[in-house]
């Protein structure tokens, strides 16, 4: 086996590589000019082979990959904002997205969270804040493409606006709202996109406004004008 060293202008390591039969074999390093390590990776019979990992100039990693024969089986890339901040990790295996995606705001708040499969986004959570003060505005998720399960909002000074539920894209089982002052305003249920069991209104100061009671989306008891 043969080893090669390339160098910068100011004597600092570039290039550190391994050969055999001249092609590429075991450990190939790369370092930026500040001697940062940029780049481990393994070769075998001059093919990629095992863990590969490349780092970003300030240290962090960047990505993280392995290989077999050639052929790369799984992969973690990180991604950042302009200042150096996360900005997201992608999972893969193969070519395609599989397992998590996690992305996050410039200032290190969650933004999305996904999960993948064989390159077919299967679900997903997302975040979104309010521009004046970064306090959350609402939390939703998807199944399939559509909505499910709980999605939820709040008001700006960080109370709850309203608790909703779906499944497979309609709306179903308890949905709660509120008004500014943390007092619940209605709490209702859904079925499937139909109204049903019981429905309540309360004023601001608590006091019970409404009760009825609803069967297949339609109201069978209680104030149902």
């Amino acid at each position: 086996m043969e080893s090669g060293l390339t160098w910068y202008a100011n004597g600092q390591k570039l290039r550190e590589m391994n050969y055999k039969d001249g092609m590429p074999d075991a450990k190939l390093t790369d370092w930026f000019e500040n001697g940062q390590k940029q780049l481990e990776a393994n070769f075998k019979n001059g093919k990629q082979d095992e863990k590969w990992i490349t780092w970003y100039e300030d240290g962090q990693i960047k990505d993280t990959a392995n290989w077999v024969d050639g052929k790369i089986v799984d992969q973690i890339q990180l991604f950042l904002h302009e200042d150096g901040q996360k900005k997201a990790v992608v999972n893969f295996k193969g070519s395609k997205q599989h397992g998590k995606t996690t992305s996050w705001r410039k200032n290190g708040q969650l933004e999305n969270e996904q999960n993948w499969k064989d390159g077919i986004l299967v679900s997903e959570r997302t975040y979104s804040y309010y521009l004046e003060n970064d306090q959350i505005y609402s939390e939703e998720y998807k199944k399939n493409g559509v909505a499910d399960g709980k999605w939820t909002m709040w008001f700006e000074n960080g109370q709850k606006n309203h608790e909703k539920n779906y499944k497979n894209g309609q709306f179903n089982g308890k949905w709660t709202t509120w008004y500014a002052n943390g007092k619940k305003r209605r709490e209702f249920n859904y079925k499937l996109n139909k109204k049903d069991g019981n429905w309540t209104d309360w004023h601001k100061d608590g006091q019970i406004r409404s009760v009825s009671n609803y069967k297949d989306g339609k109201c069978i008891s209680g104030d149902c004008d």
